[in-house]
């Protein structure tokens, strides 16, 4: 990260949550038959009501649900 990005982290303070009342990214899941790019939108625009234009590729992430 350069000194003109940033990243946005949230508490968890909702106890029936998985791990609460511990730091993390904000975000969620991408939604069946959206794209990866619609998904993050999305969830900045839910999560913080910011409508997002300008973002960079970080890294990805896949979670496996069993």
């Amino acid at each position: 990260m350069t000194k003109e990005s940033f990243c946005f982290i949230c508490a968890r303070t909702n106890l029936t949550i998985p791990f609460p009342d511990h730091w993390d990214l904000i975000g969620g899941h991408v939604e069946e038959g959206e794209t990866p790019e619609e998904g993050l939108i999305r969830e900045v625009k839910e999560e913080l009501d910011i409508y997002l234009q300008d973002y960079t590729f970080y890294k990805k992430y896949e979670m496996s649900y069993r």
